[in-house]
């Protein structure tokens, strides 16, 4: 059987253009005269063809590239789609507010964003996108599911790249079976995964954000704090770098909260005091949990390679076992909050998840302190350029 022929039965060409196309392929493009070659030739001539070769590689990356740009771009258009649904049907806050089903708790939770955004606007320097003056109603269910995934022995962040945007150390979904299939997939890979639902996003500036009625439940500090945390990553957007990103939306977002409370309530005021012994609590399970990423990181790079994988993975479990019942031992104001983590078993990426949020947040107290006397705003401003010239950079 010739090549041609072997051509084909496999592609089943039954058009006549499409058998002379092939014709002029063989002839042109491999340069050997297909009625010559039988199958069984096929081979040898693969071997000692440079151009054959060639071509197969070309073939190969394009087939490689082809199904990554298919994946890619499916998932670009799901979660097109799902952003363009909530933007579609989002409303004005005045129209939500006028509702005869719109409870005190929600009216007052409104009038909180809207002072949120006038502070972070003319008080500490955040950029107004036009967020958060819509709403979207969810009927109380999850909108967007987070996948983050760490290998199984190791605290780095498995990271997804996209074109023009960058890489990212999660990847969000709209629907938990997309969010599943997506985890099951890293987890025949090897990787520790982690799902969870995430309460409000930033868009970077692109759309204007709505409200999502389920922030509407969160308590007032909570709340402030979540607006400033977005409205930073619309103003300090630092591309392929989501450690810094997440890390400055944090930071901003707790230390811009105490001085919302403080122009709003005073120094010395209860609510104030709550608020402080939420986030030292928050501090100090943080500290935590970091300390003993650092441990499991310790563990990690010790490990021998005559050290079998079941016993690294006891080792892990082990030491998972004690950082987390000995979270019952901190020191914390309101221990309700963390009941039940001591009986909690997280992995890497759970792990990871601490380090994009909040692994650098004491360098950027002593920053604040040291550079800019505890001055918020002027240690924005100066973020702001920053983020612009490695934009810039990152562009050239």
């Amino acid at each position: 059987m010739s090549l041609y022929q072997s051509f084909l039965k496999y592609l089943k060409l039954k058009n006549v253009l499409y058998r002379g196309a092939l014709k002029l392929f063989l002839i042109i493009i491999i340069d050997i005269p297909y009625f010559e070659v039988t199958a069984l030739q096929i081979l040898n001539y693969l071997l000692h063809s440079k151009k054959a070769l060639l071509l197969i590689l070309i073939l190969l990356l394009l087939t490689g590239a082809s199904i990554w740009f298919r994946s890619t771009i499916k998932y670009v258009i799901t979660q097109g789609t799902g952003q363009l649904k909530i933007l579609m049907n989002r409303q004005p806050i005045s129209e939500y507010i006028a509702r005869e089903t719109t409870t005190s708790e929600e009216l007052e939770k409104l009038k909180i964003i809207e002072e949120a955004i006038d502070f972070a606007v003319n008080q500490i320097g955040l950029t107004d996108n036009g967020a958060y003056r819509t709403i979207y109603d969810q009927k109380n269910r999850p909108l967007l599911y987070l996948v983050t995934a760490a290998p199984e022995f190791s605290l780095t962040s498995y990271r997804w790249k996209f074109p023009i945007a960058g890489s990212f150390s999660y990847l969000g979904f709209f629907k938990l079976k997309n969010a599943k299939v997506e985890a099951e997939c890293l987890q025949n890979m090897g990787y520790d995964t982690r799902i969870r639902t995430v309460s409000a996003w930033s868009t970077l500036g692109y759309f204007k954000d709505p409200v999502f009625t389920g922030m509407l439940k969160r308590s007032e500090g909570s709340l402030v704090n979540l607006i400033i945390h977005e409205m930073t990553h619309g103003t300090i957007f630092v591309k392929n770098n989501m450690q810094f990103n997440e890390n400055i939306a944090t930071f901003t977002g707790d230390m811009g909260t105490i001085i919302f409370y403080e122009k709003k309530y005073g120094k010395n005021s209860p609510q104030l005091k709550k608020y402080l012994q939420q986030e030292e609590d928050s501090k100090i399970f943080s500290d935590h949990i970091l300390n003993g990423a650092e441990q499991l990181k310790k563990l990690y790079s010790s490990s021998s390679e005559a050290t079998t994988v079941q016993k690294k993975r006891e080792q892990k479990q082990q030491l998972i076992i004690e950082i987390m019942e000995s979270v019952r031992d901190l020191p914390i104001h309101y221990p309700d909050k963390y009941k039940g983590y001591h009986e909690f078993r997280p992995n890497n990426a759970w792990f990871t998840g601490y380090l994009t949020y909040r692994a650098d947040l004491t360098e950027l107290h002593k920053q604040l302190q040291n550079e800019f006397d505890g001055d918020l705003a002027s240690f924005i401003t100066v973020l702001k350029e920053r983020s612009v010239e490695l934009k810039t950079a990152s562009n050239h």
